[in-house]
């Protein structure tokens, strides 16, 4: 059996029947699944959260 490779948006790759592919091709679009091309993704990188400050008020004495 031929296996095909399927990787999604979010990275995660899968192993299938080739023919089970061939058979389901809507069904894996439809999932987000695309065939792997054998390149490693760099995975994306995360934004830094800015921080949020505020000013204290000063009371009067």
């Amino acid at each position: 059996m031929d296996k095909i490779k399927l990787v999604n948006a979010s990275g995660k790759v899968i192993e299938r029947n080739k023919y089970d592919y061939e058979r389901n091709i809507a069904t894996w679009e439809a999932k987000g699944f695309k065939v792997h091309d054998g390149k490693a993704k760099a995975p994306a990188p995360k934004p830094e959260p800015v921080k949020k400050t505020t000013k204290k008020k000063k009371s009067k004495k």
